[in-house]
């Protein structure tokens, strides 16, 4: 595969987990409180892409990590940004 290709791959697959938590807590769970610690579900996500990251380059796909590594970040900053 291409590099550009996997690491578009990566970004894709960096939005997934943070995506559906946005969903899961701010569409379905509005008004539901954990923890009275708002940005707790994005952390878990950004934990757990930080794991598939972790994967993705002992596997010998370091673009696609790269990609995971980029989206995460990015993420990361607007979750601190937006609920912190």
């Amino acid at each position: 595969m291409n590099q550009k290709v996997q690491f578009v791959a990566g970004l894709l697959s960096g939005i997934v987990l943070p995506a559906l938590a946005w969903l899961i807590f701010d569409v379905v769970f509005k008004n539901a409180v954990l923890l009275n610690k708002p940005a707790i579900p994005y952390l878990a996500c950004i934990a757990i892409n930080l794991l598939v990251l972790r994967y993705f380059i002992r596997h010998g796909k370091p673009s696609v990590g790269y990609g995971l590594m980029t989206t995460t970040f990015v993420i990361a900053i607007m979750i601190f940004k937006l609920k912190v």
